[in-house]
């Protein structure tokens, strides 16, 4: 992802570690998330329902894996244009969330991407519950994260194979004046 030089970027949930180095600022709402972000950085605690931020105080917005777990996806939309300018959203597709057998149990949306807008629907939890498998779930992501190495040359082959297939597997957004989202409820 890149963005230009001297746009003021937020990230919403930046996972800890994973920040993105780019973002001049960050929003979790979560301090241990926050705690590993160098100093040097703007951090608040926060929701993306309730971003902690002034209205356009940025130019751009990059919120990954954040949306599916909100109760109010509708309301994040509003949120992240309200802060930003532009943005982008990134989310597991209704594929990757099968190929890892709903490996996140507190997925609230199953999200699938048609154009240039990404409907939202809400997860049955009583089938989500009757497919997820733990031992499923640890074999899938050995398979395709790792390349789980007691399978050799097919090992690397999954391996190589996902770090370029994954980005297709996520619904990504990019976005100018506000997101494109419909809830399906």
């Amino acid at each position: 992802l890149a963005v230009e030089p001297g746009l003021k970027v937020l990230e919403i949930g930046p996972g800890g570690d994973r920040a993105w180095p780019r973002a001049d600022a960050y929003v979790d709402r979560m301090q241990m998330q926050l705690d590993s972000i160098p100093e040097d950085k703007l951090k608040l605690l926060g929701d993306v329902c309730g971003i902690p931020c002034e209205n356009k105080s940025f130019d751009y917005v990059y919120c990954a894996h954040v949306l599916e777990h909100c109760d109010d996806p509708e309301l994040a939309a509003s949120e992240l244009s309200r802060v930003a300018h532009a943005g982008c959203i990134v989310t597991p597709s209704i594929l990757k969330e099968g190929l890892f057998n709903c490996h996140e149990s507190d997925h609230k949306w199953m999200v699938h991407q048609h154009g240039e807008t990404l409907f939202f629907f809400p997860v049955d939890t009583r089938q989500r519950d009757a497919f997820a498998h733990r031992d499923t779930q640890a074999v899938m992501h050995k398979l395709l994260r790792l390349g789980a190495p007691q399978y050799g040359v097919d090992g690397v082959h999954m391996r190589n194979w996902w770090r370029k297939a994954e980005p297709y597997t996520d619904c990504i957004q990019h976005w100018t004046g506000s997101p494109k989202i419909t809830v399906v409820r």
